[in-house]
């Protein structure tokens, strides 16, 4: 009796572990199979990564965001919804730890965004690191409570004296700013936000064939959002502009005695940073 006992013990503790490691392995599988099946390609200028939908999406998120692929290059094959009035997008690609320093080719398609962020660096593109963006309309609408906005980036932070590129690309974002928080007393209701970028922290900033053509507001009758332009909200070194137009609006507190460089239709600028202009209007 006692050695049945044993046996049929034995045999559960086999087929538990048995069991276990199945799991396990379908697991790995599973992912595996998983990313290879929501992105096709394999990463490079000759054969990008092409995002298809907006798990596609998603998963280069996940991907760029935990130091997977941040440098590779993708390539967008149709037009996007990231997030709607019901469930608006939150995340960002690209973080302070990974930036995405990769390249993103739009292919002349159109991001169609609905964001909402309660935290810096709201963009679809949160943190780039000399990146390149090409080819690629973005319209719809970021609300947003802090610092940092961007109809495109965020926080562009260049190091080594890198270079972001946004070659060909139209910013028809509408940014909204009524309920902008104070972070910093010596600066109330400090946005920093671009049409196109939120600051310029380090590097060069370069612009080729753009447009702005949204809007950067606050609607409350008295406003107090502030410091807020065309193009990038602030930049503290090299910024250029080739074949560029500001034709978008901003209605945020504008100049006055105790505000100054509040708006402006490009960008405003350190003591230390330059700007340089090509046919740019």
């Amino acid at each position: 009796m006692s050695r049945n006992i044993i046996i049929t013990t034995d045999m559960k503790t086999t087929d538990f572990l048995a069991r276990r490691f199945a799991i396990a392995l379908l697991a790995i599988m599973v992912t595996v199979t998983s990313w290879a099946q929501q992105i096709a390609g394999n990463g490079t200028a000759e054969t990008p990564y092409l995002i298809n939908n907006e798990d596609d999406w998603f998963a280069m998120m996940n991907n760029v965001n935990s130091s997977k692929a941040g440098q590779a290059y993708y390539k967008l094959t149709t037009d996007l919804y990231l997030g709607n009035d019901l469930e608006p997008l939150t995340s960002i690609i690209g973080t302070k730890n990974d930036p995405f320093t990769g390249h993103f080719d739009g292919d002349f398609h159109t991001i169609h965004l609905n964001m909402e962020r309660s935290e810096n660096y709201a963009a679809p593109f949160g943190i780039t690191d000399g990146a390149t963006i090409s080819n690629l309309r973005i319209e719809g609408v970021i609300r947003t409570d802090h610092k940092f906005a961007g109809g495109l980036i965020a926080y562009s932070n260049n190091k080594n004296n890198r270079t972001t590129l946004v070659q060909n690309c139209i910013s028809s974002v509408h940014i909204i700013c009524d309920n902008i928080v104070t972070v910093d007393n010596a600066k109330p209701f400090d946005c920093t936000h671009g049409g196109f970028v939120g600051q310029n922290e380090a590097g060069t900033l370069r612009f080729e064939n753009c447009i702005f053509d949204g809007s950067i507001t606050d609607s409350k009758a008295v406003k107090t959002a502030n410091k807020c332009t065309g193009f990038v909200g602030w930049v503290n070194n090299n910024v250029y502009y080739v074949n560029c137009t500001m034709a978008g609006k901003i209605d945020v507190k504008p100049n006055d005695e105790t505000l100054k460089n509040s708006m402006a239709n490009f960008h405003r600028l350190s003591n230390t940073a330059r700007a340089y202009f090509t046919n740019t209007y």
